[in-house]
């Protein structure tokens, strides 16, 4: 049994080794795989439109893909939200390799839409990877997943840098961030996780 007493766990300072079973794919990208297709609205077609002759064929799209772990590997983990939602890095993981000073920070993000990549501060000193998750236009702050650490981060719109060629070397590389979740656990109290108590069965 393991038990779980914290209410959180902070990503720069909690670091246990851990054996996990993921059962997907390759254990670790050695090189991008090739962009699937996809279908999008044309620009001169009706708005909401669903008829197939107004969508064009997409072959292309910014992305950067992820670890697909295939069988057990120790990691450590950087994030931890419930047992459905836990972030973990291997621990051969080149996250700190994959950020610039903020010395030396590129220009600021000007067109920020869902889903693209950028750099965000981690801390003061540096800028890590992170994609746009949603853009509150109104109080312009920018949700972000740090895909390097798992978290999720709101930032204002002045802290988002461009990631500036999609043939970027910080592009080569997958996410280090890998998201796992537990199965048969329960709540000690067999209600809720409110103190993250949980027991593995």
């Amino acid at each position: 049994m393991i038990f779980m007493n914290s209410m959180e766990i902070p990503s720069s300072s909690i670091k246990p080794v851990i054996s996990l079973n993921p059962s997907t794919a390759s254990f670790e990208l050695q090189f991008q795989r090739p962009s699937s297709p996809w279908l999008e609205l044309c620009p001169d077609a009706p708005k909401d439109s669903v008829e197939p002759c107004h969508f064009q064929l997409i072959n292309q799209r910014e992305k950067i893909h992820r670890i697909r772990p295939l069988r057990s590997f120790p990691a450590e983990i950087t994030h931890f939200v419930s047992p459905s939602e836990i972030w973990v890095r291997l621990l051969n993981h080149i996250a700190d390799k994959l950020t610039i000073s903020t010395n030396n920070a590129p220009n600021l993000e000007t067109n920020i839409v869902e889903g693209i990549y950028v750099f965000t501060p981690l801390n003061e000193n540096i800028l890590v990877r992170a994609r746009v998750i949603f853009n509150d236009c109104k109080k312009k702050q920018i949700l972000l997943r740090l895909i390097d650490h798992g978290k999720l981060v709101w930032r204002d719109e002045n802290a988002i840098f461009e990631m500036k060629s999609k043939k970027d070397e910080m592009r080569k590389y997958p996410w280090q961030a890998i998201l796992i979740t537990l199965q048969g656990v329960i709540p000690e109290n067999g209600v809720c996780f409110y103190f993250y108590r949980f027991t593995i069965f």
